[in-house]
Formats: C-alpha cells, structure tokens, sequence
C-alpha cells in the first residue's frame, strides 16, 4: 500500500470510527490480558499518572479511570470521543480529542503508564506508528510502562498457510470458539490474500489487511513481534513481555504464536 494509499485509507477509517461509536459504546469489559494489568499493578495504578490512547467510546476508561492516581484518555476520532464522554460523565473532563502521533499537551518524562488497547496502533501506518512510539516514550518517566495490543503477520492465511489458533486444554470451550471463529475469519480474507507475495511480506514484517472485527472494511496494519520489537528498540522502549489472549508470556518462543493479536508489555529504557 503506497503512502497516498494509506492516506486514503487512515481519512475513511476515522469516518468509519465515528460511525461505529455507538456500536463501540456497548463494550464494557475488558480482555483478559487488559484485566491482568489491573491486578498485575493494582496498588501502584493509585499513584501512578495514567495515559490511555484510542479509548474508543470508553471501555477502557470505565475500568481504568476510577483506578489511576490521575487520568487521561484520547481518541482522534471525535464521535468516540462524545460517546466516551456520555458512557464516563465522572470523567469527562479527562477524555479529549487528540492524536497519539502528537501529544503536545503533555509534558516530557510526566507519565508513568500509557495504554494503546484493542489494536489501536494497527490504525496507523506503519512510519507514523513509529512516530507513536517516540511520543510514547517522551511522555513517559524512566521506568515508565507502555502497554497495546497488535495484529499478528502470522495469523494470515496466505496461500501457503492456514493459521489456527492455539488450543487451551485449560479451556475447552473458549478454544473451540475461537477455532470456529478464526475457521469463518480464513475463509473470508483468504481470497483476498491468497495472491499476495507472503515471503516478501514476513521479510518486511507488516502489511494492510481487512480486518474482519469491522466487516472487513477497513484496513489495518498486521505485524509480526519481531518487527514490532524492532521498532520498540528504535524508540529506546525495551520490550519485556509478550503475551497471547490466555496471557500466555510468548517472549522467546519458537514457532511464532498464531494467536490474532498479542500484547505487549515494554518499559522507557
């Protein structure tokens, strides 16, 4: 995808993000890795100055807010942003509309933790994620933590793969719904990957697919960990934790998870 291509497509993503506001507002919970932060870190959330990028209509917010020393959350789309606001009245003076490539208003070295969920990096391309990162890193103290959530490369079902996830004998249940739901996801993108260049595009490290959350109409960025890590490296964030949708810790690990999208854990070297 060329660059004035993904500029076409960031400029009809944000009209598809303000259309799905109030589709987004009916979301609540939190995933299990996102939960696990709250537990993982739970007393020093107190006291710690807390920034939350692509909140969406608020679903972060509801749980995160009430638990931070302070709080605030972004979205670049500002029909999210009203929703937000609706869904979290107690907070809403601490959601605004701002993009996470240029967080001005914050002050350098103020933040102790920023959260990027549900893919929301995968929004942006990818030499303006990078500008994301570099952000990220400004605002946050030494020591400071960033965690997000990204699409994984190896989850695509190119010509020659068909990636299913890995089961959870702990689970039963859960693992086949998820094999049943990743089976319907392969056969509606696989036609239309089949005929790109697969080799090609695990050397780079991320490309533009369809993403079948939003009916497969609006391209987001996949990337494998090792290019993500890389760029984690190039920003001085040190990637400390990778985990899958079981918060299975995948730093290291051989072959690659096949797990949709992972979560990261990195912290300001």
């Amino acid at each position: 995808m060329s660059a004035s291509t993904s500029t076409l497509a960031a400029g009809r993503s944000l009209e598809h993000w303000n259309r799905a506001a109030a589709q987004y507002a009916k979301a609540e919970g939190l995933f299990e890795p996102e939960a696990r932060l709250l537990k993982l870190y739970g007393s020093d959330f107190k006291r710690w100055s807390v920034l939350d990028l692509g909140i969406g209509a608020g679903r972060t917010t509801r749980h995160f807010a009430p638990a931070c020393g302070s709080y605030l959350g972004i979205d670049y789309a500002p029909g999210m942003v009203d929703q937000a606001r609706r869904n979290c009245p107690a907070f809403a003076s601490r959601i605004v509309t701002a993009d996470a490539r240029d967080l001005h208003m914050i002050p350098s070295a103020s933040l102790d933790f920023v959260l990027f969920s549900f893919n929301g990096l995968d929004c942006i391309d990818p030499s303006d994620r990078e500008a994301v990162l570099r952000e990220v890193h400004r605002v946050l103290r030494r020591g400071g933590i960033f965690s997000f959530s990204a699409h994984n490369l190896h989850s695509v079902p190119f010509a020659d793969a068909w990636p299913m996830p890995p089961l959870n004998p702990a689970r039963p249940f859960q693992s086949l719904y998820r094999v049943a739901k990743r089976m319907r996801r392969n056969l509606r993108i696989r036609p239309l990957v089949q005929h790109r260049n697969s080799s090609e595009i695990m050397r780079r490290g991320w490309a533009f697919f369809p993403d079948g959350g939003e009916s497969y109409t609006v391209p987001l960025v996949y990337v494998t960990p090792a290019f993500q890590r890389a760029q984690l490296d190039a920003c001085q964030l040190r990637l400390f934790s990778l985990q899958d949708c079981d918060c299975r810790e995948l730093l290291g690990a051989h072959p690659p998870s096949t797990d949709s999208w992972l979560y990261y854990l990195a912290e300001k070297a």
